[in-house]
């Protein structure tokens, strides 16, 4: 089952490592816009292999790769494959930029 979303938290560090769990399950990185709406710019899965959502989104922070982000949510889910399916859902229907293919 996938969970209710959780979100808008602030995109820092010590609160991700305080207050975000270490459940699978998708996570959504964005910003708040002029209109004071979540824009998602990236989703992302966590899978019982990576150490779930907190060490997901601390692995982007400690990246640094997307400077407009300063927002983050995210909805627990019971399995993996709920999970892969779920996030494969989500890209299409949100069309996140940091999710567009490359070439």
């Amino acid at each position: 089952m996938i969970q209710a979303y959780k979100g808008q938290f602030a995109y820092q560090k010590l609160f991700v490592q305080l207050s975000t769990p270490e459940k699978i399950g998708v996570y959504y990185l964005g910003m708040i816009n002029n209109n004071g709406v979540f824009q998602v710019l990236y989703v992302g899965k966590s899978t019982n292999q990576n150490g779930g959502i907190r060490a997901r989104i601390l692995e982007h922070i400690g990246l640094g790769e997307w400077p407009d982000i300063t927002n983050f949510g995210y909805c627990i889910c019971d399995t993996q494959t709920e999970t892969e399916n779920f996030e494969i859902t989500e890209i299409k229907r949100l069309n996140p930029k940091y999710n567009q293919k490359v070439g």
